[in-house]
């Protein structure tokens, strides 16, 4: 996973800036870009993995959509990288993942050469 790497925590808008200024130089392209409803609840599992009060059910729907991205990003040679926007919604008929219910915009980067 490359959030770049899972250390995407409270600094993922400085983080997606760095990625950002390597633009013009040549490093880093963006390749695609997409914004989604994600559901509040798993925010915290998609950022920081780990430890999480979800349900294994839960746990494995984030864990999908996170492989679905990566599988993405892998195919068209790049990383992704998660950075919600702070944009939420108190309901949310169609969340990218799980029932409806609030959500938080999500704007997902695929990064290559």
């Amino acid at each position: 996973m490359v959030f770049v790497g899972k250390f995407f925590c409270a600094a993922n808008k400085f983080s997606l800036h760095i990625f950002a200024s390597l633009l013009p130089l040549g490093i880093m392209k963006t390749l695609a870009s997409y914004t989604v409803d994600f559901p509040q609840w798993a925010l915290c599992q998609l950022i920081n993995g780990g430890d999480s009060p979800l349900s294994d059910e839960e746990i494995e729907m984030v864990a999908d959509f996170e492989r679905e991205w990566n599988e993405t990003a892998k195919n068209m040679g790049g990383h992704v990288v998660f950075s919600p926007t702070g944009e939420t919604s108190e309901f949310c008929r169609f969340p990218e993942i799980g029932l409806a219910g609030p959500t938080e915009k999500l704007e997902i980067v695929i990064l290559g050469k």
